[in-house]
């Protein structure tokens, strides 16, 4: 290598070095807030509210068991107590009299034939006329 190209390339190399050299680190030149910088701090901040967000849902979720104890059980006395106002003294004993006539009825139905059925109510629609 001849002289002239190694006094080129160490002054180059000197060029940059006294920037570096004044400013102690190349860091002072690049602003203190990057947009890089600003969206993760964006996103921590999301992070954050939806962590809170969560937290508030789960003390929600937790109260939710509580509550429903209590209304089951006082529903339950009012659905009772409904029941015994409509249908008297024995209540269920009443409705499963209803639901054995419904099925009594419902057998009967099934074996009367379908033309004798319809030949009536047609019948019946022709006298009201």
């Amino acid at each position: 290598m001849s002289d002239a190209f190694r006094s080129q390339r160490v002054a180059s190399r000197s060029s940059v070095a006294p920037d570096l050299e004044r400013s102690g680190s190349a860091r002072h030149d690049i602003p203190a807030s990057t947009p890089l910088d600003e969206a993760r701090s964006k996103a921590r901040l999301e992070v954050e509210r939806l962590r809170d967000e969560v937290a508030l849902l789960k003390e929600r979720l937790a109260a939710i068991p509580l509550r429903t104890r209590g209304m089951i059980a006082t529903k339950g006395v009012w659905i009772n107590a409904s029941a015994r106002a409509q249908l008297g003294k024995h209540p269920w004993a009443k409705l499963a009299a209803a639901f054995l006539a419904s099925y009594v009825f419902g057998k009967v139905i099934q074996k009367v034939p379908f033309g004798l059925v319809a030949a009536v109510l047609v019948g019946r629609g022709r006298h009201l006329r």
